[in-house]
Formats: structure tokens, C-alpha cells, sequence
């Protein structure tokens, strides 16, 4: 009787742990899934990853596209410095020239005193003034670029010539665009390779390096070797003395630009177009008024860089003006005439 319990007690035993087995294989485990979890956790954390390296990137560009911004207008500002003060000192001199004092009256301006217009501001509004000089030298810094070719073609439609200070950056979808500025009669200059005002105005070495990469590119564009040039920001370029920490032009670069042969040009009338967003009337007044401050022939600035679309809105109006006050048009060569600010 006691094996025959103890048999039924095996049995019981056995049926007990068979269904405990069996159960838990049955069951989800408490751990169950946890292989995968860490797994899931990772590419989530992967994901977010890349999304915040994307929105990094973003913010990097932004942050690249600002600085350049930020340079450009500087070198605006710089330039807008530079013409107040070429005409404070041209302001000053003719002041002392005439024998005016500080305080005194002003001249009266010639012609009918009933008339309170002060001459022409746009072509076929009245009698402009006289041509003080002769010339006109049109001069467009900073292309090639899709404005240069539209500007091109309005110089074409008026048979006249003008001077490009150019820039190894070719925007313009023409290859040949610097060899079309000379078969059509205009004049190339040095503008420097780059235009990078914190890197060719950190040295006069570093000036020369990017100066000679722009000759020697003009050479192989064209098959000639150019012998005037400007510099960004003129002469008396307040941003290259903020770069340099001293006057580098002056006390460095002309001598080395003139020894290598090249005559330098600055400019005596600034249509301001420099700022990038002035209007077309804005820019044909500085142009008109500049001319008329202007005691002898004119040097006139504007800008041919991808984004100067009003220049090119405002050129017609400024070239009919200056043809109806007299005055003829032509290139600058070296010696022709003496525009420097330094």
C-alpha cells in the first residue's frame, strides 16, 4: 500500500512539474522583448542623431551666409566712407580755392534765378549743366556676371566704350566674356583675383599673390597682359587699413603695383551702387550730381556683380544725360588721366 502512494505521489509529482513547463512556455515572460528593446532604443537615438547633425548643417550655412552678408556690407559701408571723405577734402579745397569762409554766403547759381530747379535731374527735364570736362570713363568693378553681358549690349546700342575691373570669379555663363570686353573695344583691368578684402589686404605678399593670379588669368582669357588696375575699395580702402593694421596701399602696394607697370585709378563720381540695394533713380541721381560737383573730366563707378540689377536699369537714363550735357565717352588706358584718392 505505501508503494502503491508513493507511486501515485511520483505520478502527481511528474503531472505537476509537466504542467509548470508547460505553463510557462505558455506565458509571456516578464523579460520577454527586452533583446530587442536596446536595439529599437538605438535607432531612435541614431535617427534623432542625424537629425540634429542636419539641423546643424542648416545653421551652418545659415551662419556662412550672414558672414558674407555681414563682409559685403562692410565693403559697402567702407566704400560709401571713402567717397564722403574724398568729397569732404574736394568740398574743402574748392572752398579754399574760391576764398570762402565757414559761414559765408553761397555762391548764386547761374542762369535765371526765378528758375528753382537746379538743372536737370533726368534727361529731357531742362538745360543740363555744361560738361566741366570733356570725358566720361565709365567703370564697372566686379564681374564678370549676367549683368555684365546686359550692360554690354546697352554699351553696343550706344556706340560707346567703357573700362571693366575685373574679378577671377567669371558669374556670367560666358567663358569667353573677357575676350568679348575687348573685341568690342573696352578696356580690362586688375580688380584682383579674388576680391577677398581679409585675405589680399592681410600683406602686401599675400595682396601680390592673388594680384599676379589675376594678371596671369587675364592672359590666358585673352592673350593680353592689362597695365591698370584698381583697387577693391579704392585707394584709400578703409576696410584694407582695418585688415592690415596700417595703411598698406599707400605705404606698400602702389609702389609694387606701379613696378610692375601698372597705373592705378580711383574714381571722382560714385553712382553708390556699391550698397546693392539702391534704386535705379537713386543711383541716375549720384551719377547726375556727382558729375556736376566734378570740376574736369569724369570717372564714374559702378558695380557689374551678379546682384547690381538696378545699375543696369539706371545706365540708359545716365548715359543719354551726360551725351546731352556734352560730354564724350571713352576707356581708360594707362596715363590718361589722374583720378586717385591716395
Amino acid at each position: 500500500m505505501k508503494k502503491y502512494y508513493k507511486y501515485v505521489a511520483i505520478i502527481l509529482m511528474t503531472t505537476l512539474a509537466a504542467a509548470v513547463v508547460s505553463a510557462a512556455a505558455g506565458c509571456s515572460s516578464p523579460f520577454s522583448g527586452r533583446d530587442d528593446s536596446p536595439r529599437q532604443e538605438l535607432e531612435i537615438l541614431e535617427a534623432q542623431l542625424e537629425e540634429l547633425r542636419e539641423q546643424n548643417r542648416l545653421l551652418q550655412e545659415q551662419l556662412e551666409s550672414a558672414e558674407d552678408q555681414l563682409a559685403r556690407w562692410k565693403e559697402a559701408y567702407a566704400e560709401l566712407e571713402e567717397d564722403k571723405i574724398y568729397w569732404q577734402e574736394k568740398f574743402r579745397e574748392t572752398r579754399e580755392g574760391n576764398g570762402d569762409e565757414e559761414g559765408g554766403e553761397e555762391a548764386a547759381p547761374s542762369g535765371d534765378s526765378s528758375d528753382s530747379s537746379g538743372g536737370a535731374d533726368r534727361p529731357g527735364a531742362g538745360a543740363g549743366p555744361s560738361a566741366n570736362g570733356e570725358v566720361v570713363y565709365l567703370t564697372f568693378d566686379d564681374g564678370p556676371s549676367k549683368n555684365t553681358l546686359k550692360i554690354l549690349d546697352i554699351l553696343q546700342e550706344y556706340g560707346i566704350k567703357a573700362t571693366f575691373f575685373v574679378i577671377g570669379n567669371n558669374q556670367s555663363g560666358d567663358s569667353g566674356i573677357y575676350r568679348r570686353i575687348l573685341a568690342e573695344g573696352h578696356a580690362l583691368g586688375n580688380h584682383t583675383y579674388t576680391h577677398n578684402f581679409h585675405e589680399i589686404y592681410r600683406s602686401p605678399a599675400a595682396f601680390m599673390e592673388d594680384f599676379l593670379r589675376m594678371e596671369q588669368y587675364i592672359l590666358k582669357q585673352t592673350g593680353m597682359k592689362t597695365d591698370i588696375m584698381r583697387f577693391p575699395g579704392g585707394s584709400s580702402s578703409a576696410m584694407a587699413q582695418e585688415v592690415s593694421t596700417y595703411n598698406i596701399i599707400v605705404e606698400d602696394l602702389i609702389s609694387k603695383v606701379e613696378n610692375r607697370g601698372y597705373d592705378y585709378f580711383d574714381w571722382n563720381v560714385s553712382t553708390g551702387d556699391g550698397s546693392g540695394d539702391l534704386s535705379s533713380e537713386e543711383i541716375i541721381d549720384n551719377a547726375l550730381e556727382g558729375a556736376g560737383r566734378v570740376d574736369g573730366d569724369l570717372v564714374v563707378l559702378f558695380h557689374d556683380s551678379e546682384n547690381r540689377h538696378t545699375t543696369v536699369e539706371a545706365l540708359p537714363a545716365i548715359i543719354e544725360t551726360y551725351k546731352t550735357w556734352g560730354y564724350r565717352f571713352d576707356v581708360l588706358n594707362k596715363g590718361a588721366v589722374e583720378v586717385k584718392h591716395r
